[in-house]
This record gives structure tokens, C-alpha cells and sequence, in this order.
């Protein structure tokens, strides 16, 4: 079986937020380009503020929308790890297949339903909603960790919307993780190194540690080899 192509999903979009494509169901109405959350995973992170949760066991939660030739190219993306099959929306508003992965994937439905709406399925993914979230990697921030907290000495600790954290022991950039293939936990990743926090909400609480084989393990790392980083509660938040 052919191997699909992974893809790079945290940067995915970033550069793709400032245009619409008008293409689909009208000439005066477009759809939006970049990254598109199931309705289920986007309900769940709001519930849970756990990524690992959202995903719920689904082989698909992310759906990319670029634009290629005057049409949408729209490509599922398995469990937020390598490219699935891509499709392609005209004016129609219906998706015909371009290039199935080298999978069989079956009868399918591809349309859009508005501006910022999707519907897709196929063989192995139920026909599932798709809603534009514009940047993966912002939204997920935002709903998970992205916040201001701070530690039982009152000190203090932000997660800002664009990746960037402010510690007491200084400021590091980072991702929040949405590729469970690696590691079966919450975390966060710190940029340009092999740092991995795995982090748990308790709803107002956030307790994060610091995995000490990730770089070693990242075939379904549980997160048992770890030591504590922080344990914070966020400001303004009540139980």
C-alpha cells in the first residue's frame, strides 16, 4: 500500500488567513482558506480545553482548504499526523476527487455548505461537519492553555495567543500538540529544542510536567517518565 505524505499540520494555514477563494456555490461568495475543525472536536476542546480529548478517538478532525488552479483543494488530514485523500470544490459546490492516497476510500461526499462550512465523508469517516477555524495551531492554543496563571508563590505565568510563554525563569516559544500519534497526552512543545510538557486541566488548575524521555520515545509516550514543572491556577477562573 502506498505510504501516505505526512504533512506539516502546526504551521498549516498560518500563512493562508487573509483571502477568501470565491469558489463553490456563487460568484459573490467564497470560501474561506485554511485549516477547518470537526463540529465534534471544536464542542469537545470547548468542554474539556484537553486537544487529546477533542480527538476522541476520530481518524479525522482536520480538513485543509487551499487554493490551487481557481478551485478549493480540500484535503483531510489523518489524525492530524499525514495527508488523506484531496478533493476538489468548483463552482458547483460539489467535491470530485483528485488523488485518493492510495486508499479505497469508497462512495464519498464533499461539499460546502457556506463560506466557512464543510461536509465530508467517505469510507472509514462518517459524513462529519467542518468548520473554518482559520489557524489550527491559534484555536487550539487559545482553548487549551492560552491563559494567564499563576503558581502557589503567586508568581506569575502567561500563555500568549501567538505561542510565546512568559515564565518566572524567563520567555520561550512554543506549539501546543495536536499530533497524538507521538505522545498519548497533552503538551506543549518548546521551540528549538526537545522539550516536551505534558500538561492536565483540572478545570481552573493546570499541572504541568516536564517529560523526561520524550525525545527518546515518541511511539505512543504515555507520560510516565516525568518531573514536576508547574502547578498553577488561572487567574479570574472559579471552580
Amino acid at each position: 500500500m502506498p505510504r501516505r505524505k505526512r504533512i506539516g499540520v502546526v504551521l498549516v494555514g498560518s500563512a493562508l488567513l487573509a483571502y477568501r477563494i470565491a469558489v463553490g456555490y456563487g460568484d459573490s461568495v467564497g470560501l474561506v482558506v485554511g485549516d477547518y475543525l470537526s463540529g465534534d472536536y471544536i464542542k469537545t476542546l470547548d468542554r474539556t480545553r484537553s486537544p487529546l480529548a477533542a480527538e476522541a478517538g476520530r481518524s479525522v478532525n482536520l480538513v485543509v482548504v487551499r487554493q490551487e488552479d481557481g478551485y478549493a483543494k480540500i484535503q483531510p488530514v489523518i489524525r492530524f499526523h499525514e495527508g488523506g485523500p484531496s478533493f476538489r470544490i468548483g463552482r458547483s459546490g460539489q467535491g470530485v476527487l483528485l488523488d485518493a492516497a492510495g486508499e479505497d476510500i469508497g462512495a464519498y461526499i464533499v461539499r460546502a455548505l457556506n463560506g466557512a462550512e464543510l461536509e465530508v465523508g467517505f469510507k472509514g469517516l462518517p459524513v462529519t461537519r467542518f468548520i473554518s477555524v482559520s489557524d489550527l495551531q491559534g484555536f487550539v492554543l487559545r482553548k487549551s492553555i492560552g491563559g494567564r496563571y499563576v503558581d502557589d508563590k503567586r508568581q506569575s505565568y502567561v500563555f500568549g495567543p501567538g505561542g510565546l510563554a512568559t515564565t518566572p525563569n524567563g520567555r520561550f516559544r512554543f506549539t501546543v500538540g495536536v499530533d497524538h500519534v507521538p505522545y498519548r497526552f497533552d503538551y506543549i512543545e518548546v521551540s528549538g529544542t526537545h522539550m516536551i510538557l505534558r500538561f492536565i486541566r483540572k478545570q481552573c488548575a493546570l499541572d504541568i510536567y516536564e517529560v523526561s524521555d520524550a525525545e527518546t520515545n515518541q511511539a505512543g509516550n504515555d507520560g510516565t517518565h516525568a518531573k514536576p514543572w508547574a502547578f498553577l491556577h488561572e487567574t479570574g477562573c472559579t471552580d
